[in-house]
């Protein structure tokens, strides 16, 4: 049996990706861009949170999270992750996003994604570990050929990386 899990697991990896993001063409420019945000104070009611490092947590109230499920495409607020999600409001205590990737492991990267998104819009805020609420945040999009890259600073560019998601990477 246990033969037989690893030859699934072993040709599921080896299969090339055909749906792959496409990073762009060959003769695209590189371009970075970058954008100071302002962001809200932690949330005073029970609200989602979600550890991107060992200094810094991110917030969401309820409403934004709410609202960012209500404006997704009906096939993806269809997905098990976003319908667990909805299925916990209203709170009652704050709940740890990363609770829902114990359930399933490929949820980390959209976990991710959605943070990332929600920072982006000024729809979350960052909480330092001694407490203290991040008023601005820095957010550089980096993009060529080849992948794209998004990192997040408390600071200026270069100051204070708390996340950092790679896009696609080209064959």
């Amino acid at each position: 049996m246990k033969g037989i899990i690893f030859a699934v697991l072993l040709a599921v990896l080896c299969i090339p990706a055909a749906s792959a993001d496409v990073c762009g063409s060959p003769g695209e420019k590189p371009s970075v861009k970058t954008v100071v945000v302002s962001l809200p104070g932690k949330p005073a009611e029970a609200a989602f949170y979600y550890r991107v490092d060992l200094y810094y947590t991110v917030f969401v109230s309820q409403a934004d999270m709410r609202s960012f499920l209500d404006k997704l495409d009906p096939s993806a607020a269809s997905m098990p992750l976003f319908k667990a999600i909805r299925a916990d409001m209203p709170l009652h205590e704050d709940r740890d996003l990363f609770h829902y990737n114990f359930s399933d492991w490929w949820r980390l990267r959209p976990m991710e994604s959605i943070v990332a998104d929600l920072l982006d819009h000024g729809k979350a805020s960052l909480v330092e570990i001694g407490g203290d609420s991040v008023k601005k945040i820095t957010i550089v999009e980096e993009r060529t050929p080849r992948h794209t890259l998004a990192r997040f600073y408390d600071g200026k560019k270069g100051e204070n990386q708390f996340l950092f998601l790679p896009g696609c990477i080209a064959d």
